[in-house]
């Protein structure tokens, strides 16, 4: 086998140049995205924390409890609209609008009585005319319901919609929450503390805590209990000796006869 050429070792000196170039410029990239992770490291840390935590611990917000009740409200409206009665609908439509009719005839008649008494507030016509008004709204609102109701499953997405957005914000209020806890609690980050539970009702099993992992956290531990100190103090008190209005101590002296 001949010895190459000057051409070939050229072009095998190119193809291992760039080959060496690629490798370079393949580690460096990986350099560069692990030093993207590991700076991601601690916000990612944070953040899983953060999703641990129990959504009870935020029940007592009032924001909270305002999305939660506007979730549940309309998750049940879309649960129940599948089983509503259109005949029942249609037939409180007929009896609104029969009664409406019946209220207008009145109207006449009760104006009338209000002039015959001297009473010209009309206290007769115009409760009729407010109960005729009344019902036109409730009438109005019926109509506006059946539209839906009429409707097959396919065609009332707005409302499917409309309980998506409210868990959404729901959901993204809570984060936020848990968020701003974790941000404010980063002992919560160090692995040694237990993530906080609600309290249930009845009471809770409250995880005891040794001396050392509460100097670990920069707490001191309590050295005395209530009744130990209270114990101390009643034999502090038997073993002093009393003393006297000057000061003194009280000496005891027998006194022969």
């Amino acid at each position: 086998m001949g010895s190459k050429s000057v051409f070939e070792n050229l072009a095998e000196g190119e193809v291992n140049r760039q080959r060496s170039t690629f490798m370079v410029d393949m580690m460096a990239t990986e350099r560069q995205r692990q030093r993207q992770r590991d700076a991601m490291a601690p916000q990612q840390h944070a953040e899983a924390t953060a999703r641990k935590l129990d959504d009870g611990l935020f029940a007592d917000d009032p924001e909270i409890q305002r999305l939660t009740q506007e979730h549940q409200t309309i998750a049940a409206r879309v649960e129940r609209l599948g089983r509503a009665s259109r005949t029942e609908l249609q037939a409180a439509i007929q009896r609104i609008e029969q009664e409406v009719s019946a209220v207008q005839d009145q109207v006449r008649g009760a104006a009338v009585d209000d002039v015959l008494a001297g009473d010209f507030d009309f206290p007769r016509g115009a409760a009729l005319v407010l109960r005729a008004e009344q019902l036109r709204h409730q009438l109005e609102a019926a109509r506006r319901a059946l539209e839906i109701i009429v409707k097959p499953p396919h065609e009332r997405t707005h409302f499917d919609a409309e309980a998506h957005r409210a868990k959404e914000a729901l959901a993204v209020a809570l984060l936020e929450r848990k968020r701003a806890y974790v941000a404010a609690h980063p002992e919560l980050l160090d692995g040694r503390v237990v993530v906080p539970q609600p309290v249930q009702s009845g009471g809770a099993d409250v995880e005891s805590v040794s001396d050392a992992e509460l100097q670990d956290q920069g707490t001191e531990a309590p050295k005395l209990s209530l009744e130990t100190a209270a114990t101390d103090e009643a034999r502090a008190e038997t073993e002093a000796p009393s003393l006297g209005k000057g000061g003194g101590v009280e000496a005891e002296v027998s006194i022969h006869g």
